[in-house]
C-alpha cells in the first residue's frame, strides 16, 4: 500500500518497509539526493506508515495528507532559510508525547537551509532523542549540515529514476505520445518531479522553442540580440531553468557536430534544427559559447548585477 504511487528507488522502499516490520526504526534520518527525486514524498509516505495503524486508517491518512495530524510536524523554509524560531517550535513539539499514534514525526524539508543557530538547536534533540520521535531531514546536499548532525542520523541516498520508467509514467498518466514522453524523461534528468513539472507547464515549450533559437539569433544581428536580452530579463526568476535548457542545447549541437546523431542527444525532437544551426556554427564556437554561459551563471550565482552579467554574455557571444 505505502510507496506504491512513488516511482523509482525501490531499494529505499524496501528498506523503510522492513524497518517498520522489524521494529528497527531510527530516531533520525537524512533523505539526500538531487532536486525533484521525490525525497519529500517518500518522507510523507514513511510518516503515514509510522502514524497510521489499521484502525481508522483512512481517517488517519486523510489527516496526514491535509497536514493536520497532531503527531506530525512539517517544517519548510521561511524566506530564504529555516530559522531559530522554527526549530524552537520543533523542540516544543517533540517534548510532548504522541496524542494519537505511537510515534511523533518531524519532517524538515530543505534541511540544509537551516541557519547555523537552528542546526545547533536541532542537534540538542538529536543527542537525546525521545523514544517516540522520528526526525527526517530532507536535503539535496548533506555536506551543508553540521558533521555532528550527520553523525547522529541514518543517511539514505536517493538515485535518479531510469528514463524508461519516467517515460512510461508520463505517457500513462498524462496520455502523451511515446516520443514526447521519451524527450521529457531525458530533459528531467532522472527527476520525476521535474518531469511532472515539464508536462504540466503551460509555458515550458514556448520557452524551450525560444531558447533553442538563441544560437542562430546571435548570428542574425543586433535586433535579435535585443530580443534575446528582453527574453532573459523577462525570465529572470527562472534563469536557472533557461540556462539549463540552453546548456543542454549547446552541448547537443557540439555532440552532433562531432559524432552525428546519437543516444547522447537530449533534444532529440529538434534534430532538424540542429542540422540547420550547424550550417552557421562550428564546434570551436560552441565550446566558447558554453564557457561564456558557464561563466555568466557563476557570476549571477555570486550576486553580480543581473543585467550587467547578461549584457556581457551577449556581447561576448557576438564577438565569438
Amino acid at each position: 500500500m505505502f510507496f506504491n504511487e512513488l516511482l523509482g528507488n525501490d531499494n529505499i522502499k524496501e528498506f523503510l518497509n522492513r524497518s517498520i516490520e522489524s521494529d528497527k526504526i531510527s530516531h533520525s534520518y537524512i533523505f539526500e539526493g538531487h532536486e525533484s527525486l521525490g525525497k519529500f514524498s517518500f518522507a510523507m509516505e514513511y510518516a503515514k506508515q509510522l502514524l497510521c495503524s489499521s484502525e481508522n486508517m483512512n481517517y488517519c491518512l486523510e489527516k496526514v495528507e491535509h497536514g493536520n495530524h497532531p503527531d506530525l510536524k512539517i517544517i519548510e523554509i521561511e524566506g530564504k532559510s529555516i530559522k531559530n524560531k522554527q526549530i524552537e517550535s520543533f523542540q516544543e513539539f517533540v517534548q510532548i508525547k504522541p496524542y494519537e499514534a505511537e510515534k511523533k514525526v518531524v519532517i524538515i524539508n530543505d534541511a540544509e537551509k537551516m541557519t547555523t543557530s537552528a542546526q545547533n538547536r536541532i542537534l540538542k534533540v538529536l543527542e537525546e532523542p525521545p523514544s517516540y520521535g522520528v526526525i527526517i531531514l530532507v536535503c539535496k546536499n548533506s555536506m551543508e549540515l553540521l558533521p555532528t548532525i550527520k553523525s547522529r542520523c541514518q543517511l539514505i541516498k536517493f538515485n535518479r529514476v531510469r528514463r524508461d520508467e519516467i517515460s512510461k509514467f508520463i505517457c500513462d498518466k498524462y496520455s502523451v505520445e511515446e516520443e514526447k514522453g521519451k524527450v521529457l524523461s531525458i530533459l528531467s534528468d532522472g527527476a520525476v518531479g521535474k518531469a511532472i513539472e515539464l508536462v504540466e507547464s503551460k509555458t515550458y515549450n514556448e520557452k524551450r522553442d525560444f531558447v533553442i533559437g538563441i544560437p542562430r539569433m546571435i548570428t542574425e544581428g543586433q535586433l535579435k540580440v535585443i530580443r534575446i536580452n528582453k527574453f532573459l530579463n523577462d525570465n529572470k526568476e527562472n534563469i536557472s531553468e533557461i540556462f539549463g535548457i540552453l546548456r543542454s542545447w549547446l552541448r547537443d549541437l557540439l555532440f552532433y557536430f562531432e559524432i552525428g546523431e546519437s543516444d547522447l542527444l537530449v533534444n532529440i525532437d529538434y534534430i532538424f534544427d540542429m542540422r540547420e544551426q550547424l550550417k552557421y556554427i562550428d564546434g570551436e564556437k560552441l565550446i566558447k559559447y558554453i564557457k561564456i554561459l558557464d561563466h555568466t551563471e557563476d557570476r549571477i550565482s555570486r550576486n553580480v548585477n543581473f543585467n550587467l552579467a547578461i549584457d556581457n554574455m551577449l556581447l561576448n557571444w557576438q564577438e565569438v
